[in-house]
């Protein structure tokens, strides 16, 4: 998450692999965009692996492929899904959910149920859960889905109202516990139906 949101600051240019990076864009903020390790698996089924530059406001995502050591552009549309290496748990998934300007980070999965972000969109952020029968929105706001002491309470009350529950902010230490939490609502009030 860091390494995406610095890619609106104006540091020092970094490198990729110890290299500069072979491509000029002419304008700092996608120049100072850090590379990250990661892949990208277009919609075509083909795998594109190298260091990507992952600049939260643009149309396409730079990648410099390790196999033939060039830079691609690679547009949303042609991105099926997408994994940048880091974060808590080592790597962090996108996927394509049909938008044709910017893509969907996972934030949990069981079974055929996700809940999703779109901490890359510009303007309002949401939060979506996507069962086989339905996309919800769970949040919707201009605040970043990360600040959860702010919207714990929105997404308290979307659980109690959605699972008819009488759970309390106190009941859940960290944003995975909230998004394990509806999950397993979910997955259950599946299998009762």
């Amino acid at each position: 998450m860091f390494a995406i949101l610095s890619t609106c600051s104006y540091g020092q240019e970094v490198t990729a692999q110890g290299k500069p990076w072979p491509v000029n864009y002419g304008y700092t903020p996608m120049r100072r965009s850090p590379p990250i390790k990661g892949f990208i698996v277009l919609t075509s089924g083909d795998t594109l692996k190298g260091y990507l530059k992952v600049f939260a406001f643009h149309d396409f995502y730079p990648i410099l492929d390790t196999g033939t050591n060039q830079v691609q552009d690679i547009y949303f549309q042609d991105i099926g899904s997408m994994r940048i290496y880091g974060g808590p748990q080592g790597y962090i998934d996108y996927v394509n959910l049909g938008d044709k300007h910017f893509l969907w980070r996972l934030d949990g999965r069981q079974k055929d149920v996700a809940i999703y972000d779109d901490m890359l969109r510009l303007g309002m952020h949401h939060l979506i859960m996507v069962t086989p029968k339905a996309r919800i929105t769970i949040y919707k706001g201009r605040q970043w889905f990360e600040y959860y002491d702010k919207i714990f309470p929105l997404l308290i009350g979307f659980i109690n109202d959605r699972y008819k529950t009488g759970v309390s902010v106190g009941n859940f230490k960290t944003t995975k516990d909230i998004i394990d939490y509806i999950l397993d609502q979910e997955n259950h009030a599946g299998t009762a139906r």
